[in-house]
């Protein structure tokens, strides 16, 4: 399993010998539809060990989308604060993801999107919302330095990149990358799609 030791709390949802990576985009309504189904019918039946496979969720924020890096970068920060709340936001950020598009966000800085992102990482899920604006505000002292998580948010987006997965959503089984990944799946569709791994 390719990832930083300190995601391996957050990011992996339930420990089996095979391995499926989803790369998904909060600010996607694609990858929104598939979360929907993913986490309310798939994975409960993967924490139930009724399907034993890990899951390992994969960060591609897209350019096309200004506010998706932001979103990310909260989410990371969520994980790094308290690992077991970071599917929860994941969900949180798929259900309020029209606060972030293009329309939604025109007007306001990016410290005013961060403030956004960090109240709801506090009212829903309750991160601390200091704590997370620690992780977002950017370093004043550093030309162009980016913030606490921004080298943790470039390992993401390398490892994407490397792989050339460019589609969200998208979904790899042992690290080979699955061509026939649809957001319009079914909760049968996914669990076939994975037992056909085990």
């Amino acid at each position: 399993m390719s990832l930083p030791s300190k995601f391996i709390s957050s990011h992996v949802l339930n420990k089996g010998h095979t391995s499926m990576d989803l790369y998904l985009d909060f600010v996607c309504p694609f990858s929104a539809k598939a979360w929907k189904v993913l986490s309310t019918q798939v994975f409960p039946m993967i924490t139930k060990d009724e399907i034993p496979i890990s899951v390992i969720f994969r960060h591609v924020p897209h350019p096309y989308h200004p506010t998706s890096p932001l979103t990310h970068e909260a989410a990371i920060a969520v994980a790094l604060i308290d690992p077991t709340k970071f599917y929860d936001f994941c969900t949180v950020l798929f259900d309020h993801q029209k606060e972030f598009f293009d329309e939604a966000t025109y007007h306001e800085s990016r410290h005013q999107t961060y403030e956004r992102l960090a109240d709801l990482a506090h009212t829903t899920v309750g991160v601390d919302k200091g704590k997370v604006m620690e992780k977002l505000t950017v370093n004043m002292s550093k030309p162009n330095g980016g913030n606490a998580v921004t080298a943790d948010l470039m390992y993401f987006i390398r490892f994407h990149r490397q792989n050339a997965l460019r589609v969200t959503p998208s979904a790899a089984f042992n690290g080979v990358y699955e061509l026939g990944v649809s957001s319009s799946w079914d909760a049968d569709q996914w669990r076939n799609a994975i037992t056909a791994q085990l």
